[in-house]
């Protein structure tokens, strides 16, 4: 036997057809906006034109109209002391919790006081930080932190890091006070010796990346545009704190300065220096990392000169390479004059070059001033002596 069900399937008609959006004519719109203005309620509003109150509020926010709170809203007259709660951190929703209201109260007042609210990711912070520090590169501490974040710096696209040994945690705590950063320095488990700074903001990293400062960035580094001429000093300043070193040799006592980085950058670099300091910069690859240069600035005048270059003005630096470089270059004291037993000194190297122009031979100026032809030659052809 068998048995057969039927289902009959019955599609109701909706009694109520879907909601179409109003559209106002130019007309209509200003003569809202000008009884709103007049003091007519929005409720008002909303019978005179036969629409629901949201339309009405939704064509005046539109036009830029700030809605007037209504009498129920418990926010009226505080918007003051909301905008205080709001900006030490306090939530929307924490703040219409203590006023017992809705939450759409809260935001009205900060609308009228013309606050704009947190994005998510600002909500989202836990510790406070200038959002705009990099936002224009125009002083010694943008500048430098650049470099330092250039060489040793990691940026994730949410967040950027950088970590140095405990023994420079001085400059991390720096660069902290002038990102007015509010979280803590956090120093790893597994190795005590190194302190990081690390620091979450989404618009921080973006604005690095368009500087240069990219995620994996070992290989594909470029000179920064956005560092103007007079700060480049510093930035390189700042980089060589990272991927810098300067050694004095043991038995030659002679100092040598190096950097190293991505093709590109290290080429720029060299390329700067020579030029801005006429002297000889040589660049070699790395003996292990393909696409990675080293340069090497040797020799007492060479790299007194660029000692006297990148700590011009300087207020930022690792302390112990500072130190370094101040056995290579003596506080207080041009180059040509450091050394009390030199034979040239400032006016001599003057001297030589007027004579030389002169017409004098490199053989009469050597016997005159009792030195070597070669140093002649480097004295008139302007390749270690700066004109001081």
């Amino acid at each position: 036997m068998r048995i057969q069900i039927a289902f009959r399937i019955t599609l109701r008609k909706s009694s109520k057809p879907m909601p179409v959006k109003r559209i106002f004519t130019q007309e209509e719109t200003d003569i809202i906006v000008s009884e709103y203005n007049n003091q007519v309620s929005i409720k008002a509003l909303s019978r005179n034109f036969d629409i629901s109150e949201s339309a009405i509020k939704n064509l005046l926010l539109e036009q830029g109209v700030i809605t007037r709170a209504p009498l129920s809203d418990k926010t009226f007259g505080r918007e003051g002391e909301i905008a205080d709660l709001y900006k030490s951190g306090d939530t929307i929703l924490s703040i219409a919790a203590k006023f017992g209201c809705n939450r759409r109260y809260i935001s009205g007042a900060l609308l009228r006081v013309g606050l704009s609210k947190r994005t998510h990711s600002e909500q989202q912070r836990k510790y406070y930080v200038d959002e705009s520090f990099f936002d224009e590169i125009n002083t010694e501490a943008k500048a430098y932190f650049l470099g330092l974040l250039y060489a040793d710096g990691y940026n994730s696209n949410r967040f950027f890091a950088i970590g140095l040994q405990l023994r420079d945690r001085h400059i991390l705590e720096a660069f902290k006070e002038v990102l007015q950063y509010e979280g803590p320095l956090h120093c790893s488990p597994s190795n005590q010796n190194v302190c990081t700074l690390v620091v979450s903001s989404k618009k921080m990293c973006a604005r690095l990346s368009e500087i240069g400062c990219v995620r994996k960035k070992s290989l594909v580094l470029t000179f920064p545009t956005a560092v103007p001429k007079i700060l480049v000093h510093h930035f390189l300043r700042g980089y060589f704190d990272g991927d810098g070193w300067v050694t004095i040799g043991k038995t030659t006592k002679q100092p040598t300065i190096g950097m190293l980085g991505s093709d590109s950058f290290i080429n720029s670099t060299s390329t700067l220096i020579a030029e801005s300091l006429s002297i000889k910069v040589t660049t070699r690859k790395h003996c292990v990392s393909e696409g990675i240069l080293r340069c090497y600035i040797c020799g007492s005048i060479n790299c007194r000169l660029l000692g006297d270059y990148l700590y011009t003005s300087a207020s930022l630096f690792l302390a112990r390479k500072r130190a370094i470089i101040d056995l290579v270059r003596p506080k207080g004291k041009l180059c040509g004059e450091r050394n009390p037993h030199s034979k040239l000194t400032k006016d001599t190297v003057i001297d030589i070059r007027g004579k030389y122009a002169k017409s004098f031979s490199r053989a009469e100026l050597a016997r005159q001033y009792g030195v070597s032809l070669s140093t002649i030659d480097r004295v008139v052809n302007n390749k270690h002596w700066a004109n001081n």
